[in-house]
């Protein structure tokens, strides 16, 4: 996970936990490389308000791992952030508030295509 709202980090990661599921995060770009290069990651989840950098995430992760789901979710008012993130690709692109109602689901099927 790449994300910058502790906040909202801590919310995606209890929520992983109590499906079983072990999620690990990062803050910047360099760090969520690293963890797609030296792991299996099953899946990764972007959260646009980290801004630029999230976009560049999405395409190296999408270069690095072209099977990796990838999941970017973002402020809904912003539609050309959300419309890059696509484009950059990611898998599904969402609005924060959709990602909210749906994480166990997404963090679901992010686990069951690895399996």
């Amino acid at each position: 996970m790449f994300a910058k709202d502790l906040l909202f980090e801590t919310r995606i990661r209890s929520t992983a936990e109590a499906l079983g599921i072990v999620l690990r995060s990062a803050r910047d770009s360099r760090t969520v490389l690293g963890l797609l290069a030296n792991s299996g990651v099953a899946g990764l989840i972007v959260d646009l308000d980290c801004g630029e950098d999230a976009v560049a995430v999405v395409e190296a992760a999408r270069r690095e791992k072209a099977a990796l789901r990838i999941v970017a979710f973002g402020p809904h008012v912003q539609a050309a952030l959300l419309e890059r993130a696509g484009a950059a690709g990611a898998d599904d692109v969402m609005p924060r508030s959709r990602f909210t109602q749906q994480l166990p689901e997404i963090l679901r099927a992010m686990v069951s295509t690895t399996r």
